[in-house]
């Protein structure tokens, strides 16, 4: 039974693990988590909400950049 149990909880480590070992799961992590932030913000009321969100786009663009960059290189 303890056999049995320690495979258990091996299985499940290994599938909570996996996103972070390939790129497409840390890319997707990633992108899933910049969905939300972007989400939040549009749902929030932000005076004059067009302007601010042309000041986050340069913002946005060059930490997805660097994210994607730093991802290629880890498994590559």
């Amino acid at each position: 039974m303890a056999n049995t149990n320690l495979t258990i909880k091996s299985s499940i480590a290994r599938i909570m693990v996996a996103p972070l070992l390939s790129k497409a799961g840390l890319n997707s992590i990633f992108l899933v988590f910049l969905a939300l932030v972007i989400a939040s913000l549009m749902i929030g009321e932000i005076p004059n909400q067009e302007s601010f969100f042309l000041a986050m786009f340069p913002a946005i663009a060059i930490s997805s950049a660097l994210w994607f960059n730093f991802t290629n290189q880890i498994h590559s």
